[in-house]
This record gives structure tokens, C-alpha cells and sequence, in this order.
């Protein structure tokens, strides 16, 4: 299969970066990442490779050649390691063609670059917090822990920039950009297909403040298993184990030795937070967590985080009163199929194979005895202490 070859011209700053993807010296698509602070050099190389791997596996259909950007050993690796990770999705959603769409990457190479000596806070944790649901939980717990959080917040949207954060994609051609993205390549062929924003960036938080506060820490985000795994392999690569691990690698690599992310709430699934939540606040508050992707203030109803928070209250109201033929009632009504809904064929499986006998289950504990990699030591112990969750057995 000819492919087209994408150019990708990097352009930083001390504040900003911005990454132009260009067929035949024709702009397609623009990303910029901007902040409110200083980057170093490192945490501007860094973020830089992060947007790269964002780039590249948001549009896969096409050969890509790097420039003003020389990279590294480890930054190929990374790049490579991301890229087959999103192959191995592809091939085994549609089969062996999948193989057909690897990019080739053409790129400067540079030697080395001098590491800076990063001081390490142990006892902070960099929290990502947007007043959802799931980072309130991811809160509640780090504190029950002992940790001392830092909050901060990332945008993605296209309205002015008002956090530490702003990431972005501008589409220039909206007809080449379908061409080369990896959505439609899944809608092409008929398979459904579920991908966050780019996370990288907003797990380097600690990183790319690190010139700002003089240190850097260990990262917190809310990423729940069920988003994570099926079978103990990765189902949305944006959020994957595997993903993280390639990131984690690379900044150690880079002079980061401490650095880490840690996932409270990864060993529970989204009804799993609501239990967290409503034992601690009471049911009725439930409703006063705002996680809307449209509205910062009244949920708007109509989008798919909106749609998911209804489907999961309804769902765990119908649980906890023992209503299973309500329950029943509210999975066939949903008009969005379960498994895009939550990104998550593990809650699709889940609900599909509801039985009276397990219904109770999922207002309490789902755990995975596998899933218990070494940045989330101790969480899993903390919740089981702390809400009686019992943790399934293989």
C-alpha cells in the first residue's frame, strides 16, 4: 500500500510548542501546546516528543519525516513502542491488514543532550483535577494515604487559555485529515473505536513545572480499570498499562529516576467510584459533580460523559435498591452501545452478563487481581480497608 508521506515541522519555544503537519507544503492539521510557565530544555524536549506520539498515532495512514527536531535513541524507541502498541490494536480489531498501516519515520538524529539535576518531592503528588467525579475520588483517597496534593488543570479545548496547561488541534483539511486518521480508519471498517485526548502531556504535569517549582513529583491521575484492560491487554492506547510504562521509561531515561504515575482508582470500575463517593458524601451529592465535556457549570445532558454519569447513576440506583429488572430496562433503552459509552468492553461484558446473583457486585469492589503494577502500590489495600471491597479471585 503507497503511502503519502506527512511532514511534521516543529516549532518551540520557552512556552509553547507547536507541531505542523504538512502534505506536499499544504498545512492539514496544526497542534499547539502552550503554558502558562517556562519549560527547561528537558521538559520542553520532552513535551515536544509527547505531542509527536500524539501526531503520529492520531493520523497513521501516511510516512512521516521530523524536522527542526533531531531525536534521540530512547525518544525513537518511545515513538516506536507507542506506534506498535496502536498496531497491535489495529490488528486485532481488523485482522492482519492492520500491519499495512505502520508509518515509516524519517528524522535527524541527535547524539545526546546534558541532563539536568531534577530535585524529587516524595511525600507530593501531582493531581489532575478538573472537580469530576473521578478526580474528587482520586483525591479523597490520596489524602486518606497521607500525601500532600498539588491540583492543577488542563485544557484541550479552543477557549483562551486560562490554566497551567492548553493543548489543541486546529484541522486544516478536513478531507485529507479523515484520510489519514486513525478513527476513521477503525470507521472504515466498520469497527467501533474509543480513544481519549492525548494523555502524555497531562502526565508530564510535574515535569514541565519542574522549572517553575524548583522540583518535580510523582503524577495522580483518575483512569479506571475498566478503561484499561480486556483480558490483561490494553483496549484504549491513549490510557493502556503498557502506554504509561513507555512514558515512565522514557522520562527515567531523560534524568527523571523517580518519577511515576500513580492511578488510585485503577483497581475499580466507574460504578466503583460512585460507591467511594456516596458512602463518603451521601448519594443525593452525586449529582453536584460536574463532569461535563461541554459545560463548566450545568452538565448539558446531551454529550457522551454526560449520557455515561446518568447511565452509572441510574444503573448503581437501581443496584443498591435491588431492582434487577429496572436495571435490565435501563442497559436495553441506552441508545449509545455500552462498550463506546465507557470506552470499556470490560463494562460492556460486565453488564451484559448480568444475573441476580451478581448485580450486587458491581456496587461494590471489581477488582483484577493482575492489574497491580508498581505504581500503585498500597491503593488497593487502602480501599479494601477503607470500603470493604473484597477483591476477586482468579
Amino acid at each position: 500500500m503507497r503511502k503519502d508521506e506527512i511532514v511534521i515541522d516543529v516549532i518551540t519555544s520557552q512556552r509553547s510548542i507547536t507541531l505542523n503537519l504538512l502534505r506536499e507544503q499544504k498545512l492539514i492539521k496544526q497542534y499547539m501546546f502552550k503554558s502558562k510557565y517556562n519549560l527547561s530544555e528537558i521538559s520542553n524536549r520532552l513535551c515536544t516528543v509527547a505531542m509527536l506520539r500524539w501526531a503520529i498515532c492520531e493520523n497513521l495512514n501516511a510516512n512521516f519525516s521530523i524536522t527542526n527536531f533531531s531525536l534521540m535513541n530512547a525518544e525513537v524507541t518511545y515513538l516506536n513502542n507507542e506506534i506498535g502498541l496502536l498496531i497491535d490494536l489495529m490488528k486485532e480489531k481488523i485482522g492482519d491488514t492492520g500491519k499495512d498501516y505502520t508509518p515509516m519515520l524519517n528524522y535527524s538524529k541527535k547524539k545526546n543532550i546534558n541532563l539536568e539535576n531534577c530535585r524529587f518531592i516524595d511525600n507530593t503528588i501531582a493531581l489532575g483535577f478538573s472537580n469530576g467525579k473521578d478526580s474528587v475520588c482520586c483525591q479523597l483517597l490520596l489524602k486518606k494515604s497521607g500525601y500532600k496534593i498539588e491540583n492543577f488543570q488542563f485544557d484541550f479545548d479552543d477557549a483562551d487559555f486560562s490554566h497551567d496547561f492548553h493543548t489543541k488541534y486546529n484541522i486544516n483539511d478536513e478531507m485529507l485529515a479523515k484520510k489519514y486518521s486513525t478513527q476513521s480508519i477503525f470507521l472504515n471498517n466498520n469497527v467501533s473505536y474509543y480513544q481519549e485526548e492525548d494523555m502524555h502531556i497531562i502526565y508530564l504535569a510535574p515535569i514541565l513545572l519542574s522549572a517553575h517549582k524548583g522540583y518535580y513529583t510523582k503524577m495522580a491521575c483518575g483512569v479506571q480499570w475498566d478503561m484499561l484492560s480486556q483480558n490483561g491487554k490494553g483496549i484504549t492506547i491513549a490510557e493502556s498499562f503498557a502506554s504509561m510504562k513507555n512514558l515512565i521509561d522514557l522520562t527515567k531515561l531523560m534524568g527523571f529516576q523517580n518519577f511515576g504515575i500513580i492511578l488510585p482508582i485503577s483497581a475499580i470500575s466507574s460504578f466503583g467510584v460512585y460507591r467511594i463517593l456516596s458512602d463518603e458524601y451521601g448519594f443525593s451529592k452525586l449529582e453536584d459533580f460536574n463532569s461535563c465535556w461541554i459545560s463548566a457549570e450545568t452538565p448539558c445532558g446531551s454529550c457522551t460523559k454526560c449520557i455515561r454519569v446518568t447511565f452509572t447513576q441510574d444503573i448503581l440506583k437501581a443496584c443498591i435498591s435491588g431492582d434487577f429488572y429496572t436495571m435490565l430496562n435501563i442497559i436495553e433503552q441506552n441508545q449509545i452501545p455500552v462498550d463506546f459509552l465507557f470506552g470499556s468492553q470490560n463494562i460492556c461484558k460486565l453488564l451484559n452478563n448480568l444475573s441476580r446473583e451478581n448485580i450486587r457486585d458491581i456496587s461494590k469492589d471489581l477488582y483484577l487481581q493482575d492489574i497491580k503494577p508498581e505504581y500503585d502500590a498500597g491503593f488497593s489495600k487502602i480501599i479494601e480497608k477503607e470500603y470493604g471491597f473484597k477483591e476477586a479471585k482468579p
